[in-house]
């Protein structure tokens, strides 16, 4: 494709309509010059590809979290869960997969902190980078979002981040300088949100001045779908492409360069950075289009993940691990519906169908036998429209776990409190999963608790009625085999906790944060994000 010819002989029309989506996920083609569309398809922690009659995504792989795989700290398995992805993209003929998503965690409330990897920059940064590395080993571009200051769900299309310059740079870009200089993606999705006044989609400072200039970024800048307030001003301050498509913006283009408010160079820049992106996704036609990857290898991997992600909080003692030979003919109670129905993934337009999907009383079953016996109680509904009464769920229950010799009780935050669009009002179980904790413990002296949610809870009131707890995080399709080889000391639980678990929310240093009537946030915490506040705290 002879990029710089093609511009020349483009009408101003076609150049104009490519600076725009065709629909949500994907970019327009003109036949004329044999310019492709090219397929966008979510993917933060599995592909999440969408066609355009349907809302559901197609069956893939879903891996572990973000926040679980950052909590392996492991680069390495970065790369390939990011290969795998990429294996995954060619079979459904995606080109450019929107992920990783390297936000800084600044607030354990926010909504979307499941599909972050840490509150920590450098870490983001290398977990992002080696992510991103996986996936353009096979030939798939990858977006890294949301840039920037992105940290909160609530008022994220409107909000005004006021951040001063130090803490904008040694934190909130640190991460994403990182990714660009160490995996050089073939793309960037800027965020909705406004910095210093300016929304990033219209911000040159951070466009041009850092993200071209200062860190020698090369590829497409896009926008987040819908994100776009003006677009002469987007692609005067470095934006390339619009998402998702809008006739009436294709038309301002038209008419702002023939009226000479858009110098039209600047649109000539847009275009080659679109063609150019274009030009390294797309794959020479094949005899066979179908590419196939090992799905059980996949689900292998995403269950490695998982049982490195797991974090030991505690293990009064040494009930873990357990012992199958030293549970024969003992009563094992597992109590949660969480058992049953594993999280393994968030809410919102990332979210995955797993190719298959493993719960973890049916592997704990599988694992020990028959020789155990083994009892179940749901414990609590996770459904509002149950119609099961909670107060005799608690009651089965307890009377179960009274009578057995070991208890797991599996519990976990809500769909809905790891979730896009909305934020958490809090940092607490759910008040029936916490009763069901303290009633079991009074009665039950061997007590694990198996822990599932995207990001930090609070485990203060309740932790002194358990004798183990596991962090298991949100663990993809494979996570309950890798929580039933964790509890019984196949694997080993050697995750490390990627982000701060506070006492109580009002311990965090964003806990006095409040949005004033002109949509304005003060980051008043500055540098002491997350742990950095506690360690100056204290």
């Amino acid at each position: 494709m002879d990029i710089k010819k093609l511009i020349n002989e483009m009408t101003l029309e076609e150049k104009a309509s490519l600076c725009s989506g065709k629909n949500l996920w994907a970019t327009k083609e003109i036949e004329r010059f044999g310019i492709p569309s090219i397929t966008f398809a979510n993917g933060p922690y599995g592909l999440s590809k969408r066609n355009c009659d349907s809302y559901a995504p197609v069956p893939a792989t879903c891996f572990p979290t973000p926040t679980a795989l950052a909590a392996t700290w492991d680069i390495n398995l970065a790369y390939s869960v990011g290969k795998a992805i990429g294996e995954e993209c060619l079979a459904e003929n995606v080109n450019i997969l929107f992920g990783p998503a390297v936000n800084i965690q600044r607030s354990p409330l926010s909504g979307r902190n499941f599909q972050y990897f840490s509150e920590d920059p450098v870490l983001s940064g290398e977990m992002g980078a080696a992510f991103i590395n996986g996936i353009q080993s096979e030939g798939i571009g990858a977006c890294v979002k949301y840039y920037i200051g992105n940290n909160q769900e609530s008022h994220r299309q409107n909000i005004n981040n006021i951040i001063d310059e130090q803490t904008l740079n040694e934190i909130y870009l640190s991460n994403f300088e990182r990714v660009i200089k160490k995996s050089n993606p073939f793309a960037v999705m800027v965020a909705y949100n406004k910095i210093n006044g300016i929304p990033c989609t219209e911000n040159d400072y951070l466009l041009i001045d850092i993200l071209r200039n200062r860190w020698n970024f090369n590829g497409l800048v896009l926008s987040d779908l819908y994100a776009i307030n003006s677009i002469i001003n987007s692609l005067q301050a470095g934006l390339d492409l619009e998402f998702p498509n809008s006739l009436n913006n294709t038309k301002q283009i038209i008419e702002a360069v023939l009226s000479g408010t858009l110098d039209s160079s600047i649109l000539d820049n847009a275009i080659e950075d679109i063609l150019n992106t274009i030009s390294k996704v797309i794959k020479p036609v094949k005899e066979c289009e179908c590419n196939i990857y090992d799905k059980e290898k996949h689900n292998d991997l995403a269950r490695e993940v998982a049982e490195d992600s797991i974090v030991l909080l505690k293990n009064k003692r040494n009930l873990l691990p357990l012992k199958k030979d030293r549970l024969k003919n003992r009563k094992l109670a597992i109590i949660g519906e969480y058992a049953k129905e594993t999280r393994c993934q968030g809410d919102g337009n990332s979210n995955v169908i797993p190719i298959m999907f493993e719960n973890a009383y049916d592997e704990i079953v599988k694992l020990v036998g028959s020789s155990v016996k083994i009892y179940y109680e749901k414990g609590y509904n996770t459904s509002k429209d149950s119609e099961d009464d909670n107060n005799t769920l608690l009651a089965e229950a307890r009377k179960t776990a009274r009578t057995a010799d070991i208890v797991i009780l599996f519990v976990g935050t809500p769909e809905y409190y790891d979730k896009e669009y909305t934020d958490k009002v809090n940092l607490d179980l759910p008040t029936d999963q916490v009763k069901l904790i303290k009633e079991i413990g009074k009665v039950q002296k061997n007590l694990i608790v198996v822990l599932s949610n995207g990001s930090p809870v609070t485990i203060s009131s309740w932790t002194k009625y358990a004798d183990s707890i596991l962090e298991t995080w949100l663990p993809g399709q494979a996570g309950g085999g890798a929580i039933a080889e964790i509890l019984f000391g196949i694997a080993n639980p050697s995750g490390k906790l990627p982000t701060t678990f506070p006492i109580q929310l009002s311990d965090t240093p964003t806990y006095l944060d409040s949005i004033d009537s002109e949509n304005n946030l003060q980051y008043k915490e500055g540098l002491f994000v997350g742990y950095r506040y506690y360690d100056k705290k204290i």
